[in-house]
């Protein structure tokens, strides 16, 4: 019998955009054949309450693994696979690499204090591996369903950092939740997605349209596509 993969979408907007729904779709095509997935999606209020929702909806079916995905990334084909191969090698938590919308760096954080604050490391390297990390972007992250099981509601909290004068993302309180709990958390440097501006960025900023490899994988010639940036 074919294991259960989840898969959660927390949904902001109204409409998704097709080059999201172009790999999103070619991920699920490329490992419906070894894996049962169903697809979860909410949009019924701020994102720490979509994810909780969804977190609890997603058990009700009993899943193996818990698969989160944003709808302004794209992602390559052999995500999915890629990534159960990581949480059954014993990672419970896993993740390829996110770059930030406006950097271009790598969106992987370090805890800074007790209340789940996080700074983003900088100096961070890609292509290197599987690498244990405090805290990543939450698109593209997978992990074992025992994982939702382990951490207790609320699991993905906001929570006001006096120190900090800010509040603390959903997606860090998850990360801190995991840490409280003994669960280590990996990015996957060799997994990397792109992040949607307009155009879709991967982590060395360069523009990118992987969902054409939905085109190749049926025989179709890849296309080029290219993009001139112009200094401001």
């Amino acid at each position: 019998m074919k294991k259960k993969v989840a898969i959660a979408l927390p949904l902001s907007w109204t409409h998704i955009w097709s080059p999201f729904f172009l790999s999103f779709l070619q991920m699920c095509l490329h490992s419906a054949e070894k894996y049962q997935l169903a697809v979860y999606t909410s949009n019924t209020s701020l994102i720490d309450k979509m994810r909780e929702v969804l977190a609890d909806e997603v058990l009700t079916t009993d899943p193996d693994y818990v698969l989160w995905i944003d709808a302004d990334q794209l992602y390559p084909m052999k995500t999915l696979v890629q990534l159960v191969g990581h949480v059954d090698s014993g990672h419970p938590v896993v993740g390829g690499i996110t770059p930030d919308k406006h950097t271009g760096k790598p969106m992987v954080y370090r805890f800074l204090n007790d209340k789940g604050s996080c700074a983003q490391d900088r100096s961070f390297k890609v292509d290197r591996g599987l690498v244990q990390v405090d805290a990543m972007g939450f698109g593209g992250i997978m992990m074992s369903a025992d994982v939702i099981r382990k951490v207790d509601p609320p699991r993905f909290p906001r929570t006001w950092d006096e120190a900090m004068q800010s509040y603390v993302g959903e997606d860090f309180g998850f990360y801190y939740n995991c840490k409280k709990a003994g669960i280590p958390v990996f990015a996957d440097t060799d997994l990397h997605y792109s992040h949607m501006v307009g155009t879709a960025v991967n982590v060395n900023r360069t523009p990118t349209c992987q969902s054409w490899e939905t085109l190749e994988a049926f025989g179709e010639k890849p296309k080029i596509v290219s993009e001139n940036v112009v200094p401001l």
